[in-house]
């Protein structure tokens, strides 16, 4: 994945689960724990039927204030399970001028994720630095069933990776619902602190997810 970070970390020399994953390297640069910003439905739903009956984001979260905004583009993204994080290294690569091929995307998006995995399932320690998406991922599953899952490539992405990957990758991610197309309305915004102005606030710029049909995202760019 090309991603400009620092610091090395391996995920499968401990994990909470017997079912290790195999070796990844990784390169994320850490940063201290912000307070919980997740949405009072923390998802990452055990069986793809409650993903979608119970969507995660909806209108009604919107707050009073949020501005419905236009202008953006719908990269679609292809439905294997792997859309939030396809999504997530679309937008990336837009934020850096690439483009990503379609072995490339799956590449990023599979890297991504084990990141998470490596975050979240590692060490005691290591998954001390995202406290807030413990506690939304544990609101559905234990940590134990949820780490045998996140090593599928089909595992679907939720809330508590969107904490994670924020936080890891020092980026803004902007989460949107649509009506008609073209009118999109943010409904979250995970790592705003991110957005303020600084010699590398080009690099964060924010990356958009659409939200779609409950159980999908697409990618919104500029």
């Amino acid at each position: 994945m090309v991603c400009k970070f620092s610091t090395q970390a391996a995920f499968g020399a401990e994990t909470s689960s017997p079912h290790a994953a195999p070796s990844s390297v990784l390169s994320f640069e850490m940063v201290s724990l912000p307070k919980p910003i997740f949405a009072s439905l923390s998802m990452s739903f055990t069986t793809p039927e409650r993903q979608a009956g119970m969507p995660l984001f909806s209108l009604s979260k919107a707050s009073s204030g949020s501005m419905v905004e236009r202008g953006l583009r719908v990269i679609h993204i292809k439905a294997d399970g792997r859309c939030m994080f396809r999504s997530i290294a679309v937008g990336m690569a837009r934020n850096q001028g690439r483009i990503l091929g379609p072995a490339a995307e799956e590449q990023e998006a599979d890297q991504l994720r084990l990141a998470v995995a490596e975050a979240l399932c590692r060490t005691h320690k290591r998954r001390n630095d995202f406290g807030d998406a413990v506690i939304a991922l544990e609101a559905e599953d234990s940590l134990q069933n949820y780490c045998k899952r996140i090593v599928a490539p089909t595992f679907w992405g939720g809330e508590p990776e969107l904490l994670v990957l924020s936080k890891m990758l020092k980026i803004p991610i902007y989460i949107y619902l649509t009506k008609d197309g073209s009118n999109f309305i943010p409904i979250q915004k995970y790592g705003e602190k991110y957005t303020k102005p600084g010699k590398d606030w080009l690099k964060r710029r924010p990356v958009r997810l659409l939200y779609v049909n409950g159980n999908h995202y697409e990618s919104l760019v500029k």
